[in-house]
């Protein structure tokens, strides 16, 4: 699946999806391994030796579901990473960058 039609699809299925249980939500489940092994198969050799994860959240939905790509060998809590963060009004998407948990957008 195109990367556009992954990060749209995630956009127009999460308000849906956030209002039914958490727990084995097929959503949940495309953002942890589908989109993120998409995302990861998009960088191609750029992406060589990243980690890529995808949350709707830890045990309940996350106000906002979010696609990270973060190098292991350099990244910690205090370490920058980027992430593709839905913004809460559900009408666009943004590349971050995050540091030790406080968002830029860019």
């Amino acid at each position: 699946m195109p990367l556009h039609s992954i990060l749209t699809t995630i956009l127009a299925e999460y308000p849906k999806a956030e209002i039914e249980p958490f727990g084995g939500n097929p959503l949940a489940n495309f953002l942890r391994h589908q989109a993120a092994d998409e995302v990861q198969n998009a960088l191609g050799d750029l992406g060589a030796g990243l980690t890529v994860d995808g949350s709707a959240g830890a045990g309940n939905w996350a106000v906002v579901p979010w696609i990270s790509v973060f190098d292991p060998a350099i990244t910690t809590l205090e370490d920058f990473f980027d992430c593709h963060a839905y913004q809460d009004n559900r009408t666009s998407i943004a590349l971050q960058i995050h540091h030790r948990g406080a968002a830029h957008a860019v």
